[in-house]
């Protein structure tokens, strides 16, 4: 919510935003962060929603009976969904929409990064904070540039991913998490149909297939080479180097490197790469970008050390993201 609020300022909105912790006087630097970007905060008590407000945006992941949402429905305010908001925002760019259950946050944060080194100045907005990224507002999810291309992760947890219609479509992969298979592939159907230009999709991910792919646009098939492919791939990942301090691989003969471990890295990055390819980006550039890519926060992230021991922090919450984490490490 934080960077979209922040977006929204950007691009000369009047916003203002509530949140339990700011109204207990919990010092959280994201506060600091907002009001710089021009984010007025406001009590959680529902005073500040008026009949003079465009819209209430909100987080599906807030309840009901939160005062703010409440007040909204009774003075009869618009209330819009945080992914559907995006997705309107997303829609007069051009857009790259990031979706999947596994890894999203670092594959939009890896083609953000991507996109600038190569000089396409392009907005992000990612679901963890990007380390490194040049030109991002703290803590580091959103980046406005100059250009039209916009790199954004969508949500598959409330639907919205289906209300996206950008120019290019990433899908990673396809497991039970927010929702049934079947129906996140059905939203992932939709988001393919909307797509303007190309669609990036993992066919070493089986689950996958049951996504219809459109016709008439350009679709590039990514895999890593020891994985059982449903349809022939396009780019593929070979001679994949797996160690402590980071992955390598080729790409038509580019070798990439990428200074964080796991196999999930290997996928992130070829996804990235893939996406460079549908942009124009040449793969020697994608690669030596990788090379120096910053990471995402919480996302198999060191933050420490002590006792001779490496402490990481990482978001993984379902069984497939924390098998991946634990694989990795």
């Amino acid at each position: 919510m934080a960077p979209l609020a922040l977006l929204a300022a950007s691009l000369g909105a009047e916003v203002t935003g509530s949140d339990r912790n700011h109204d207990r006087g919990v010092a959280l630097p994201i506060f600091h962060h907002l009001r710089s970007g021009g984010v007025r905060l406001v009590p959680q008590d529902g005073s500040a929603v008026h009949t003079g407000l465009d819209a209430v945006v909100y987080s599906t992941a807030v309840e009901r009976a939160n005062p703010d949402l409440r007040a909204a429905e009774d003075r009869h305010v618009t209330l819009v969904r945080r992914g559907s908001f995006l997705a309107s925002i997303a829609a007069a760019r051009r857009a790259v929409a990031v979706a999947g259950t596994s890894g999203k946050s670092t594959v939009t944060a890896m083609i953000a990064h991507l996109f600038v080194r190569a000089g396409l100045d392009p907005s992000f907005l990612g679901g963890g904070a990007a380390v490194g990224l040049p030109g991002s507002i703290p803590p580091g999810s959103l980046r406005v540039g100059a250009s039209d291309w916009f790199v954004v992760e969508t949500d598959e947890s409330d639907g919205s991913v289906s209300e996206f219609a950008p120019s290019i479509s990433v899908l990673t992969n396809l497991s039970r998490d927010h929702k049934e298979v079947e129906e996140t592939a059905r939203n992932f159907s939709r988001l393919l149909a909307q797509t303007r230009d190309a669609v990036v999709i993992h066919v070493g991910d089986p689950p996958l297939q049951t996504v219809a792919l459109p016709s008439g646009l350009r679709i590039i098939r990514a895999a890593v080479e020891a994985h059982d492919t449903w349809a022939t791939p396009d780019l593929v990942a070979r001679r994949v180097a797996l160690s402590p301090t980071g992955v390598a691989f080729d790409v038509d003969g580019v070798r990439v490197t990428v200074p964080f471990p796991g196999r999930l890295t290997v996928e992130n990055a070829l996804h990235a790469i893939a996406t460079g390819v549908a942009a124009g980006i040449p793969l020697e550039r994608s690669a030596a970008a990788l090379a120096d890519f910053g990471g995402v926060c919480r996302r198999l992230e060191r933050v420490g050390e002590t006792g001779g021991i490496d402490v990481f922090d990482d978001f993984a919450h379902n069984p497939v993201k924390i098998a991946a984490a634990l694989e990795a490490l």
